[in-house]
């Protein structure tokens, strides 16, 4: 049996790689998307700086290993990139250096946050084994230390002169602002955490069953005709959320079965994201960032649930993830 001291010492190694563990990058820039014109320049600078930072993390591309992905960007675009536009072209900019394709991805998560047009863009990227970063997140929350942060959360988009508009906005971001994000699938059980999605997926009115992912005979067009009659329903209700006149940012958890079918995360947000937009969402609005994950169940039928979160909610979970290793490392003390 572990004395407390060399089970400490087995502890404070696992810390000390959790923290080393992953492929960090920053890149100051414009944020570009498959269609700009400096698309091409602009991605071979990224990669450039991409393997400057995989060379000095010690960084070597995974061949197979499922990974999670984290992109954070910071956008003084005169014209704002999409998110899912964004994701695109960055996550493909990652492959070949952090990962060799897109499919091992098992976790995204995207934000972004508006800057004033005097400051530079950038995009911060990390990339963890999707191993390392469920015991990264089983140990935070152990950790947890409920420090929630309201100022984590961006200001509204655009202030409206419209009276009632601005009635609804407060409305709905009161309505969105005790939503929580909670470690899913493996850690969530093995912390004993069952999350909003998993209790409320039929009913609760901030989530969205998008029922079964399409098959091969079925296609995309079928796919996103259904959501597209999900969401039409919903509005058609005249509910509180039938018209975002907020920045929201989504929740996606998508079966084993169903990452088959749509091949990887990017994509299948990629045929959400512009549908929610469009059916939701005021066109002063936009979707600030969202998440999404594989569900590690094998018996679960293909499917895809969405919920609704709050802006600066994906930012928030990070925070306190970071602040739980931290505080982790602390009780560590001499050890680390």
């Amino acid at each position: 049996m572990f004395s407390r001291v060399r089970l400490n010492r087995v502890k404070a190694l696992e810390h000390r790689r959790l923290s080393r563990g992953s492929l960090r990058s920053y890149f100051s820039g414009t944020l570009v998307t498959k269609k700009g014109l400096r698309t091409k320049e602009i991605e071979e600078h990224f990669r450039t700086r991409l393997l400057n930072h995989a060379a000095a993390f010690q960084w070597r591309c995974l061949p197979r290993a499922r990974v999670a992905v984290s992109l954070r960007f910071f956008d003084s675009e005169k014209n704002h990139p999409d998110i899912h536009t964004l994701v695109k072209l960055y996550l493909d900019a990652l492959k070949g250096i952090a990962f060799a394709d897109d499919r091992q991805v098992h976790y995204l998560e995207a934000s972004t946050w508006r800057l004033p047009a005097d400051r530079p863009s950038s995009v911060v990227t990390a990339v963890w084994r999707l191993v390392d970063y469920r015991r990264y997140v089983e140990l935070a929350y152990n950790m947890d230390r409920n420090d929630d942060d309201e100022d984590t959360y961006p200001p509204y988009a655009y202030p409206r002169d419209n009276t009632v508009q601005q009635a609804m906005m407060a409305k709905q971001y009161e309505a969105l602002s005790s939503t929580r994000i909670f470690p899913d699938s493996q850690v969530a059980l093995k912390l004993g955490i069952q999350s909003v999605m998993d209790r409320y997926r039929m009913v609760h009115p901030l989530i969205f069953d998008l029922g079964g992912l399409p098959s091969v005979q079925e296609g995309t067009s079928t796919f996103k005709g259904r959501v597209a009659n999900i969401l039409d329903k919903y509005a058609a209700k005249k509910r509180l959320f039938s018209r975002v006149f907020i920045p929201v940012e989504l929740n996606a958890q998508i079966t084993r079965q169903g990452i088959r079918l749509v091949k990887d995360l990017d994509n299948m947000m990629s045929l959400v994201c512009p549908l929610i937009r469009e059916k939701l969402l005021d066109k002063q609005s936009y979707i600030n960032g969202y998440r999404a994950f594989v569900i590690q169940d094998e018996k679960t039928p293909p499917r895809v649930d969405i919920q609704l979160l709050p802006p600066g909610a994906i930012e928030r979970f990070a925070k306190r993830l970071e602040l739980g290793l931290k505080a982790h490392g602390e009780d560590l003390g001499a050890y680390l």
